[in-house]
C-alpha cells in the first residue's frame, strides 16, 4: 500500500468508515482466463448511526468518531465511497469508470438490490453520486494534491486537508489517547511527529 492510500484510509477510518484498500476487480477474458481489470484504491462504508452516543456508556471506551465537513456526510444515512488516490492531480482513472468495474464493486459490497443495481451504476457514472431507494448514498471521491478532471465526476478532497485534519484529530483527542499507541502506522507516525514538535 502506498503512502497516499494509507493516509486516506486512516482519514476515512477516523471519520467512522470501514475501509478496504487496493481492492482488485477481476474480469473474464474471451479465452476463459481472468485478469485484474483494476484495483480500487479505497472502498469505504459508513453505517447510518456511526459515532452516536448510546444512552448507557460502556466501561470500555473507544476512539471518538470524527466528522470532517469536507466529506459531506449526511446524518442518519448509510454511505459508501469509491475513492481514487493520486500523488498529484486527483482524478478517476478510466478503468474504475468502466461500467463493469463499478457494477462488480457495488455488487461485491452489497450496496443495493439486484433490481436497483444497474440503474444505480449508470447514475453513479454520470454524476459521481447516487441515492438509493433506502436513502443510502454512494459517491466517487478523488484525493490528491490538486483537483483535476477524470472519467467520472468525483468529490475532490486535497491531501493537505487530509493531513491537517488527522493532525488536528490527534491533538484534540490527546487526553483520551493518553500514552496509548496508535496501531495504525499513519496515525502513529503523525502522533510521533506532533509529540516531537511539542517536546522541542
Amino acid at each position: 500500500m502506498n503512502a497516499g492510500v494509507a493516509m486516506v484510509q486512516a482519514y476515512l477510518r477516523v471519520n467512522g468508515f470501514f475501509t478496504v484498500s487496493e481492492y482488485p476487480i477481476l474480469e473474464r477474458r474471451s479465452e476463459g482466463h481472468y485478469r485484474e481489470a483494476t484495483d480500487i484504491d479505497v472502498v469505504a462504508v459508513r453505517m447510518a448511526d456511526a459515532g452516536l452516543v448510546l444512552p448507557a456508556p460502556l466501561q470500555v471506551g473507544g476512539e471518538p468518531v470524527a466528522v470532517d465537513p469536507l466529506l459531506g456526510v449526511l446524518p442518519g444515512v448509510r454511505e459508501m465511497i469509491l475513492a481514487e488516490v493520486k500523488a498529484g492531480t486527483a482524478s478517476v482513472n478510466p478503468a474504475l469508470a468502466r461500467r463493469g468495474v463499478m457494477f462488480q464493486a457495488m455488487r461485491r459490497f452489497g450496496c443495493c438490490s439486484h433490481d436497483e443495481l444497474a440503474s444505480a451504476v449508470d447514475k453513479l457514472r454520470r454524476s459521481g453520486e447516487v441515492r438509493l431507494a433506502d436513502e443510502s448514498r454512494i459517491r466517487v471521491f478523488a484525493f490528491g494534491s490538486r483537483e483535476g478532471e477524470g472519467s467520472v465526476p468525483a468529490t475532490y478532497v486535497g491531501m493537505s486537508d487530509v493531513i491537517a485534519f488527522l493532525r488536528a484529530y490527534i491533538q484534540q483527542h490527546r487526553r483520551i489517547r493518553g500514552s496509548a499507541d496508535f496501531r495504525d502506522p499513519v496515525m502513529g507516525t503523525l502522533a510521533l511527529a506532533l509529540r516531537a514538535d511539542s517536546d522541542s
